[in-house]
């Protein structure tokens, strides 16, 4: 994986799901570092959203990724078949899949983004569900599927590869934040 051939997804993270979402704050501010990351390297990142009238929009942290095109009832996100093909024709090979809930719509996301060819990794710090052994069994499956299943950290220094790169300050610093449930 490298930010010349990778694209950050991230799936349904919506106001609704906070309260209900294992850990879902922690989550959030998983994916906003991983997002940043993202985008020092010019990675593109996208977020759906899965019917807003009744989950609500994508939340703050992350609502800059949001696009209105992306809105979805299915709960895969194959209806956005422009969007990959698109990631595609720029080299775009590999898929990193964030968001909830796993074992609806992130599971049935990566299992279709497999099916088209594409490389998935998964940072199990920046996914979520409502329980814990729906998770568990989802995270199973996507990674007998071919899923790589990786950590936010390990996807940002991935992504910067050097100490010597340009971006590596600002990588670093990113991964030195805590979370704190302030």
């Amino acid at each position: 994986m490298n930010r010349q051939n990778t694209a950050m997804l991230i799936v349904d993270v919506q106001t609704a799901f906070r309260e209900v979402v294992l850990d879902f704050d922690q989550m959030v501010w998983n994916i906003d570092r991983l997002a940043q990351a993202a985008t020092l390297f010019e990675i593109p990142v996208a977020a759906t959203q899965q019917y807003s009238k009744g989950l609500g929009t994508t939340v703050d942290q992350l609502a800059k990724y949001s696009d209105p095109q992306l809105e979805k009832l299915s709960f895969s996100c194959r209806e956005f078949d422009t969007l990959f093909e698109e990631w595609k024709r720029n080299g775009i090979s590999i898929i990193v899949v964030t968001g909830i809930e796993l074992h609806v719509c992130i599971q049935q996301t990566v299992m279709d983004l497999l099916s088209y060819g594409f490389e998935i990794y998964l940072p199990i710090d920046a996914v979520s569900g409502r329980l814990e052994l729906d998770a568990k069994i989802a995270i199973d499956r996507m990674r007998d599927a071919g899923t790589i299943v990786t950590t936010c950290e390990s996807a940002m220094f991935e992504w910067c590869d050097s100490a010597v790169d340009p971006c590596f300050k600002q990588i670093s610093e990113l991964a030195k934040q805590t979370y704190s449930k302030t």
